[in-house]
């Protein structure tokens, strides 16, 4: 009778080591492996050993914080220690391949690539040997770039973040272009700058399905004939038709936003990219049907003040973040602005900006409260950093701001 008292006052020690690390096997998460060591010594001593690999996708991320240039060489190493530091640094590069892999793992001329393949080839069927599913090409002449879609053709299925910028002497044809998709059956996210080369008489394409592709970027298109941009119109228009009803994020050029019900075969937009739009551009888009959250715009020349305002104000109510880099007419008066209750990232970058439209930048500013009341990093430059100085008063920037945290000049 003394012996199952004892027992029953000491259940936790009543089941052996080996068992209760059986049932610890079942924690699924590192947060709940924790709580469960450090609510009682015995299963602190009993588990304590794990703390290194259980742990760890709890303690990588602060260590990545901690150290923001942690070297890519440093972090292979890590992987190679136990499979669950490798399920962990791989996740991380999956989820963000560009910041760990672009560049130390850009393929710029055709022995990069065949370096890359010998070893690929030598992996045991079935295995990934792209870091992060990730693949970043640049190649500069055409036995490169066929060299790239060779090794697409073997590993594509693998990859889900693919950037193929062909510069140089390096053009791909709209055919290539349906192989290159056809062997990315699992993208994700798509970034392509390419001049083509196009046949007289094929305006027709045939682009296989992406079921997961919520990214894409295209507008780096261009047609190496100035011939073919009726040609090149009619492969960007084809694209969209094809997946921008899964596209939750695209970049585009000029060409782009004239298609023709661009906004009903993009009903997903969340994010847009838009470079070297003129006046008429503008005005397309502020008819579009879009739910933007995020807004980028790049312009090479002076950005019509009235327009722009127009096209903001569309997206008023869902733009969380704008961003664009521009030469403002000084025709722009942001008091025209409307309330933008969401928005609570302002980045802006003013080119060769005339002396005599400070005060018009500086009236902008004084607007910019009421725009945006609930604003929290801002990030202005002008021409120099001298003239940003001798507009912008950080410390009148934060009284201006009740919420504002992040000011970058």
């Amino acid at each position: 009778m003394d012996g199952l008292n004892s027992v029953v006052s000491r259940p936790i020690q009543f089941l052996p080591p080996e068992m209760w690390e059986k049932v610890f096997d079942f924690l699924d998460n590192a947060q709940d492996f924790h709580t469960v060591i450090n609510s009682c010594r015995w299963w602190h001593n009993i588990m304590s050993y794990k703390k290194t690999t259980r742990l760890f996708s709890e303690v990588f991320p602060i260590l990545l914080k901690t150290i923001p240039d942690f070297p890519l060489k440093t972090i292979l190493d890590m992987r190679q220690v136990h499979p669950e530091w490798r399920r962990e640094i791989d996740k991380l590069f999956v989820a963000n391949p560009r910041r760990f892999v672009a560049d130390n793992y850009t393929f710029e001329d055709i022995e990069h690539v065949e370096t890359f393949l010998q070893h690929a080839d030598k992996l045991p069927s079935g295995i990934n040997p792209f870091l992060g599913n990730f693949l970043r090409a640049w190649p500069t002449n055409e036995p490169c770039l066929n060299a790239v879609l060779n090794l697409v053709q073997k590993y594509g299925k693998y990859l889900k973040t693919v950037s193929l910028l062909l510069i140089l002497e390096a053009f791909l044809t709209p055919r290539q272009l349906e192989q290159l998709l056809f062997h990315l059956p699992n993208s994700e996210s798509l970034t392509i700058v390419a001049r083509f080369h196009f046949e007289e008489n094929v305006t027709a394409y045939n682009f296989p399905p992406l079921p997961h592709l919520t990214e894409m970027d295209i507008s780096g298109f261009m047609s190496a004939d100035l011939d073919y941009n009726e040609h090149l119109q009619a492969l960007t228009t084809s694209i969209i038709t094809t997946y921008g009803h899964s596209l939750t994020s695209l970049g585009c050029s000029r060409e782009l936003m004239q298609i023709s019900g661009l906004s009903q075969l993009t009903p997903n937009l969340k994010r847009l990219f838009a470079y070297s739009l003129n006046k008429e551009d503008f005005i397309l888009l502020s008819r579009m049907d879009w739910r933007l959250e995020s807004l980028y715009l790049r312009c090479d020349y002076a950005l019509p003040g009235l327009e722009l305002v127009s096209a903001l104000n569309k997206f008023r109510s869902t733009l969380m973040s704008l961003e664009f880099t521009v030469l403002l007419e000084e025709n722009f008066n942001s008091a025209f602005l409307q309330v933008f209750p969401k928005l609570t990232e302002v980045y802006v970058t003013v080119d060769c900006l005339p002396m005599n439209s400070l005060v018009n930048v500086r009236r902008s500013l004084s607007h910019l409260p009421v725009v945006c009341p609930n604003l929290e990093q801002l990030s202005i430059k002008l021409t120099s950093r001298t003239l940003t100085k001798s507009v912008v008063n950080p410390d009148k920037i934060f009284r201006m701001f009740s919420k504002l945290k992040i000011l970058n000049l």
